[in-house]
């Protein structure tokens, strides 16, 4: 058995999938954290993979330049409906944990086997990947994913400062259920997705919807994952752990409403799709804002500045919806990028200087529960 291999069978880790689609300057200091993270652990070895989804831009020399080995995923060819199907966040996903699986087989067949997923514009802090294989040793979890904190904000503007403080206390509630698809450890046997030929059939059962576009694969991870493995786990699957990572946040009006579309679409849609999912959202979908009372009373200015701008969200939301349905004759691109909230070039260095390595004693980490609404999400976080 090679280093490699030993390393991977005495803790489960198969490796480290970072998926990138154009992210030529937030992948460089992504990748240095996670290698940071790597070294951090008393195991010597585990695959560290760049999955690069049809980037056009500098990305797969970026990650040469950081020595991380590349997987290209997505097709060649000019982007058709089958093709389609091949492209994307889940397919880079698929063909990552393919990889690993392939590099240490008997490992992959064992029950322990886990791989960890990241998006690229992330900044793990160096201790998260021992606390997600500490998470991970216990044969109940199926998912344990790290505490999340937005950067500071770049604007000055009342909404900027909101939604940094919304995001920052985790829009105050004290339990979450829903793990964010930023960064989190799954067992491999849970990482897997109905195929786009089963969602195609499924909407195909379905009344056409040209806003939802239902026939389309799905496109969020962490929304189809959260409920299915909670639907066939229970919710003692799902672990946060003492571990997080930093992001950039939206920052204005325009950005806020993007992710809020993106997000509240596929969450019909996973709705739509697959009913059988419908009542583990009932059951662990609201969210308690029970830390607010207890909050100084700036922080509640801002709590009540973003939930009226969500109002705002959901009305344009609605619109949108009614003219795509009913006027339109082109179809909606529901997740076009989101260069908001992208890493900035400096980021890495404010991210190092200042106190974001360590949170503070007020931003008590959430434990798992309730956190997402029963209706359209109250909060701009992924």
């Amino acid at each position: 058995m090679s280093n490699a291999e030993a390393s991977t069978a005495s803790s489960g880790l198969l490796g480290v999938l970072v998926i990138a689609r154009n992210e030529e300057a937030s992948l460089g200091p992504c990748l240095q954290a996670w290698k940071a993270a790597l070294a951090h652990r008393a195991l010597d070895e585990a695959p560290l993979l760049a999955v690069l989804d049809r980037c056009t831009d500098r990305s797969e020399e970026v990650a040469r330049e950081c020595g991380v080995e590349i997987l290209r995923s997505g097709p060649e060819e000019p982007s058709s409906t089958r093709s389609s199907a091949r492209a994307g966040k889940i397919a880079a996903q698929t063909l990552g944990l393919a990889a690993l699986q392939a590099r240490a087989p008997r490992v992959a067949a064992t029950p322990s086997a886990f791989v960890v997923s990241s998006d690229a514009d992330v900044l793990v802090e160096p201790t998260v990947l021992v606390a997600l294989e500490e998470a991970m040793r216990d044969a109940a979890v199926h998912v344990a994913f790290p505490d999340k904190h937005p950067l500071p904000p770049r604007r000055r503007s009342l909404l900027a400062r909101s939604l940094f403080t919304y995001n920052r206390r985790h829009g105050f509630a004290s339990r979450r259920t829903w793990f964010s698809g930023q960064v989190f450890a799954i067992r491999a046997g849970d990482l897997h997705f109905p195929s786009s030929e089963d969602v195609a059939a499924r909407a195909a059962r379905l009344p056409l919807d040209r806003f939802l576009r239902l026939e389309q694969p799905l496109q969020a991870d962490d929304v189809y994952l959260s409920q299915a493995v909670v639907a066939v786990h229970g919710i003692a699957a799902l672990k946060q752990v003492d571990a997080a990572f930093w992001y950039r946040g939206p920052e204005t009006a325009a950005a806020m409403y993007r992710r809020y579309r993106r997000m509240q679409a596929e969450l019909e849609r996973v709705s739509r799709l697959f009913p059988e999912l419908v009542p583990v959202r009932r059951a662990f979908g609201m969210r308690r804002y029970d830390r607010l009372a207890s909050s100084p009373w700036h922080e509640r200015l801002h709590f009540h500045v973003v939930q009226n701008a969500v109002r705002l969200c959901q009305v344009g939301y609605w619109l949108e919806g009614l003219y795509h349905r009913r006027l339109a004759t082109h179809p909606l691109h529901l997740w076009p990028p989101l260069s908001d909230t992208k890493l900035r070039a400096d980021d890495a260095q404010v991210w190092s200087t200042s106190n974001c390595g360590t949170p503070s004693s007020t931003d008590a980490r959430s434990s798992p529960g309730e956190t997402i609404p029963h209706s359209p999400p109250a909060s701009p976080q992924r």
